[in-house]
């Protein structure tokens, strides 16, 4: 079993907060699939649009890497 792992001083993060709690959900998310699938990242679009919105994932760029249909948004 794979794990994602998450800072333990993430909650309250600039960027974590400007986010959001929708967006951060995404992320934490498309995380866990990818850690699941073993995917490095890499999270089919059909799976990123059953987790979450185009304007939250829009809220992640540029705060967190995101990899969606094997592009990466954001760094």
């Amino acid at each position: 079993m794979a794990w994602f792992k998450i800072d333990d001083g993430s909650h309250m993060h600039p960027k974590v907060v400007a986010a959001g709690n929708a967006a951060l959900g995404l992320w934490l998310r498309c995380g866990a699939y990818s850690a699941q699938h073993l995917t490095e990242g890499h999270v089919p679009g059909i799976v990123a649009r059953q987790y979450g919105t185009a304007p939250q994932a829009a809220k992640l760029v540029g705060r967190f890497p995101v990899v969606v249909d094997t592009l990466i948004i954001g760094s």
